[in-house]
C-alpha cells in the first residue's frame, strides 16, 4: 500500500501496487487545480507623464500587439510631486472609452500622498489591436502634482 505526501496530500503508489495509473492521474488533477490558482502570468505596462500635471486627455496610445486578448486587473498610479488642495484622479481609456463605467472606481492619489490604485476595473478585456490612453481628470488645486507613472497590471 502506498502513502500520501505531507504537503499536498498526493498519493505515492507503492512499487507493484495495482491501478497506480489512476492514482497518478488523480495526482495530476490535484496539481493542475493548484497551478490554476497561481497568478504567475501577470505582467505590466507602464505609462508616464513628466512634469507638472494638467487636466488632459491621453494622446499617447499603448497598443496591444501580443496577438491575444489580455485581461486588465489593476491600475496603480504614483507621482514624484504630491498634489495639495485636491486629489489627483486618473482615468484609463480603451479605444477612446473609459474602462471605469462606474467613475467612483477610478484611481486617486489623495492630497499630500504619492500613490493610489484601483483593482475595480469595470471593463477588463483588452483585445489584440486595441489601445489604451491615460487621462488626467483632476489635479491638485494648490500644487497640481507631477511626474506621473501609471502601472497597468494585466493577465494573459
Amino acid at each position: 500500500m502506498g502513502e500520501y505526501t505531507t504537503n499536498k496530500n498526493l498519493y505515492k503508489p507503492a512499487i507493484g501496487e495495482k491501478n497506480w495509473g489512476a492514482l497518478v492521474n488523480t495526482n495530476f488533477d490535484i496539481l493542475d487545480s493548484e497551478l490554476n490558482t497561481l497568478d504567475t502570468n501577470k505582467s505590466q505596462f507602464i505609462l508616464t507623464r513628466d512634469g507638472e500635471l494638467t487636466i488632459s486627455g491621453g494622446t499617447l496610445r499603448l497598443y496591444n500587439h501580443t496577438g491575444r486578448t489580455l485581461t486588465l486587473s489593476a491600475l496603480y498610479i504614483d507621482v514624484g510631486t504630491a498634489p495639495t488642495g485636491d486629489n489627483i484622479t486618473i482615468d484609463l481609456h480603451k479605444n477612446g472609452t473609459t474602462i471605469f463605467t462606474n467613475q467612483a472606481h477610478r484611481p486617486q492619489i489623495l492630497a499630500t500622498e504619492h500613490s493610489g490604485f484601483s483593482t475595480s476595473l469595470d471593463i477588463t478585456e483588452f483585445a489584440n489591436g486595441a489601445y489604451l490612453t491615460l487621462d488626467v481628470d483632476v489635479v491638485g488645486s494648490i500644487v497640481a502634482g507631477g511626474d506621473l507613472t501609471a502601472t497597468i497590471i494585466y493577465i494573459g
